[in-house]
């Protein structure tokens, strides 16, 4: 928490170092009281590359266990990672899209629900434009987690469709990912292909089957209201109380 970007730089590139190990390493940085100092380095003006270290600390620790994860957002950190990824420039998102993804891939029923109750689901839909292969996976790995979530909260119900899922349609992100069908990696394409067949096989049908325009792209047979809904509704709990 030094005021001079001069004093902090070389710590917190320190400090990144020391996050990338294990978990027992991380766990120390931790229990010494990092993460509320990342939550101030986030939330204030300091320089992009101070701020882009503190996402990288944060993305090593959310690569941890659930516990860590717990931590992160207890500590309000995760919030500031957040509008990170939906205001700020490209290079700083990225570090950002790294620690929700990897929050999202190993977080539990409540902390991914955290995570879509703060936001986190367009701006994550939006990281598939990227052409970093172990981030997009990274982040269809997330996706895929809470996608599952959403399966969770139809309660059994069939005839519903899974609230993300709709979610994800009403907001261009299926898009995105059907734009990975040409993505130049084998697993990117194999995952998202998992998940269009999975949640969006009849839509993605429906595409293929659409008459051709004059200048051959595929006519819009539905749009989306300009004052649809920003966030995903949270499945119902299910009989035992729990999200």
């Amino acid at each position: 928490m030094h005021a001079s970007a001069n004093i902090l730089l070389p710590v917190i590139t320190s400090l990144a170092r020391i996050s990338a190990g294990d978990d027992t390493q991380v766990q120390v940085i931790v229990e010494q009281g990092i993460l509320p100092c990342l939550a101030q380095l986030l939330a204030r003006n300091y320089p992009k590359i101070i701020k882009k270290q503190a996402c990288l600390i944060v993305s090593n620790i959310t690569a941890g266990s659930k516990d860590q994860i717990q931590a992160v957002i207890d500590a309000d950190v995760m919030n500031h990672v957040i509008v990170l990824l939906k205001t700020s420039e490209t290079d700083l998102k990225k570090e950002a899209a790294w620690a929700i993804s990897n929050a999202a891939s190993g977080g539990s029923s409540d902390q991914i629900q955290y995570l879509v109750s703060r936001g986190c689901l367009e701006p994550l839909c939006n990281v598939l434009k990227y052409q970093d292969v172990d981030l997009v996976y990274t982040c269809l790995e997330g996706l895929q987690n809470i996608l599952v979530e959403g399966e969770i909260g139809k309660q059994g119900n069939e005839s519903v469709m899974n609230p993300y899922a709709q979610f994800i349609l009403e907001n261009g992100g299926l898009d995105n990912l059907e734009e990975l069908q040409d993505f130049d990696n084998d697993a990117v394409y194999k995952l998202a292909m998992t998940l269009l067949e999975r949640y969006w096989d009849e839509e993605v049908s429906d595409d293929a089957n659409l008459p051709a325009s004059k200048d051959g792209s595929a006519e819009n047979v539905e749009t989306v209201p300009e004052d649809a809904a920003a966030q995903p509704p949270v499945p119902a709990p299910s009989a035992d109380g729990t999200e």
